[in-house]
């Protein structure tokens, strides 16, 4: 596969004509806008461990999506305070408002949008990903997310590969805590494969150009999105309207450059 290309074919495709009126129907002004403004800060939750997505570096959060809330920030003229999760799962949870309480208001982290987490949330959709199979560089058996079945494959739990992946046919899932986690287990052979999201696939395949190898096409598409509450109105409103000029003054396309 060519790493390079692929990546910059999926950035290229990374930003969407945003969702409209969709989703203007049901929701009500959860009053995080106005708080947000008065504060001057913005409470951005994100689980780190997706590089280049975002990730530790020198004792600092990093990546991608770290730069998208900063930007982000910006426009809406106020400073970032990031909230740290180390258990997808428990992020996965303040998505669907359990246990919140008002601790953030949105969430960037390289979460794809699907039905079950936006049934008490809404997402801005910022970034085209995928999913597909991290595998031996050795193996020349898989080719197919059905090649997995019979064999033992990784994936985070709370994760949509993982939702995906546990209802496979035959195989045998292996819950990590983290992406990172789940390369190992492909490096040390406790599992045969890895389902991850494109980003992270190839990273750790060009980190072990010998050992890993990342199946070429994707089997799933998916959007990454900027999560916040369903009643959250104004602030959807105004995180969409951040987004828009954020894809015309060009600041996509220079994070395209600096982490791809």
């Amino acid at each position: 596969m060519n790493i390079r290309k692929c990546l910059k074919t999926l950035i290229r495709a990374s930003i969407l004509l945003l969702w409209g009126a969709s989703f203007q129907t049901s929701l009500a002004d959860g009053g995080h806008l106005e708080k947000v403004q008065a504060s001057g800060i913005i409470r951005i939750a994100t689980n780190p461990g997706i590089e280049p997505m975002e990730y530790m570096r020198g004792g600092q959060l990093v990546g991608y999506d770290i730069d998208v809330g900063i930007a982000l920030a910006r426009h809406l003229k106020v400073e970032v305070n990031w909230i740290v999760f180390d258990d997808l799962n428990n992020l996965v949870r303040h998505i669907h408002g359990a246990g919140s309480e008002g601790k953030l208001d949105i969430v960037i982290s390289a979460m794809g949008i699907d039905d079950k987490r936006t049934q008490n949330s809404v997402a801005v959709p910022y970034f085209k990903s995928g999913l597909t199979i991290l595998t031996n560089a050795a193996t020349k058996d898989i080719a197919t997310l059905n090649d997995l079945k019979g064999k033992t494959v990784a994936a985070v739990r709370g994760s949509t590969e993982y939702e995906i992946i546990s209802q496979a046919p035959g195989v045998t899932v292996v819950d990590a805590q983290n992406y990172d986690e789940c390369v190992s287990l492909v490096l040390s052979g406790r599992a045969s494969a890895a389902v991850l999201d494109v980003p992270v696939a190839l990273v750790a395949a060009r980190r072990h150009p010998n050992k890993l190898r990342v199946v070429d096409n994707p089997f799933e598409e998916e959007w990454y999105g900027i999560f916040m509450e369903r009643s959250d109105l104004a602030l959807f409103r105004e995180v969409r309207k951040a987004v828009k000029e954020m894809r015309r003054d060009g600041t996509f396309d220079r994070l395209k450059v600096k982490w791809f």
